[in-house]
């Protein structure tokens, strides 16, 4: 009588062993590029947010000063019932500081059709720059109006007052373009990004001032060397921020003219 034979077997103990260090290291690598893509994404989330933010100030900024000093002509249908004389001559850049900029223009509040009716008011408009809450404030009419943060996350700006050549002034009357610059920082820290740039305003790019800011926005003048990873051991520690130094030049159009 034949002797059947089972031909089916089983893994041993080492092959099983084997198999799962195997997987262990696939699963690991899997993990590893996962974590790699979502830091990789929420880095990129965050630089593309605070650019956005960055870009949104200047922006707001930059239309709004563009009507700084206007006057409508006064050769209306109806000279009787508007003249911008009484109101307007004072549309001018009024406050210059370094952090802090007062501008005004003129702006009609009504237009009727018939009869034609114009009148007007002074725009007082203001930019402010809180360094305890790294805010930027707009604020629309006198002292007792309300201001309203415009931007979040910045650390440091600088407004620098020029004539037609390029020239800084301090005569308000003379200012015909202001150079912005804007240092913004993301919202939330990377630990793995180290941050050791010294940034440079407008005033010190155009060799006008050695006032560079460090990575709080605070002047370091005379500083002989930039922060370092030296001092970046905690992962809230402010050289973990990502930033970005926005530096444009706004043309008072309206400025100057007779």
């Amino acid at each position: 009588m034949e002797k059947i034979r089972n031909k089916e077997r089983g893994f041993t103990f080492i092959e099983m062993m084997v198999s799962m260090v195997i997987a262990s290291f696939v699963f690991a690598g899997i993990y590893g590029v996962y974590t790699i893509q979502q830091r990789s994404y929420t880095v990129q989330e965050q630089v593309s947010e605070m650019q956005q933010r960055l870009r949104a100030a200047a922006q707001f900024m930059t239309n709004e000063m563009r009507m700084a000093g206007y006057n409508p002509p006064d050769d209306y249908p109806d000279p009787n019932s508007y003249d911008p004389n009484g109101v307007c001559n004072d549309a001018e850049v009024e406050t210059m500081k370094a952090d802090e900029l007062t501008f005004s223009f003129c702006r009609l509040t009504a237009d009727s059709q018939d009869p034609p009716v114009y009148t007007s008011e002074l725009i007082k408009t203001t930019y402010s720059y809180d360094a305890a809450e790294d805010k930027l404030y707009v604020q629309h009419g006198d002292s007792a109006s309300t201001k309203r943060a415009l931007a979040e996350g910045i650390e440091a700006i600088e407004f620098l007052y020029l004539d037609a050549d390029g020239s800084v002034v301090t005569d308000t009357a003379k200012v015909r373009q202001i150079k912005i610059s804007i240092l913004a920082r993301s919202t939330f820290p990377d630990a793995k990004h180290t941050d050791t740039i010294v940034y440079e305003p407008a005033s010190v790019r155009d060799g006008l001032s050695t006032s560079v800011w460090d990575l709080n926005g605070a002047d370091v003048s005379g500083t002989a060397n930039p922060p370092s990873a030296a001092g970046c051991d905690d992962p809230y520690d402010p050289c973990h921020y990502h930033r970005r130094l926005l530096v444009t030049t706004v043309k008072l159009r309206n400025m100057g003219l007779e």
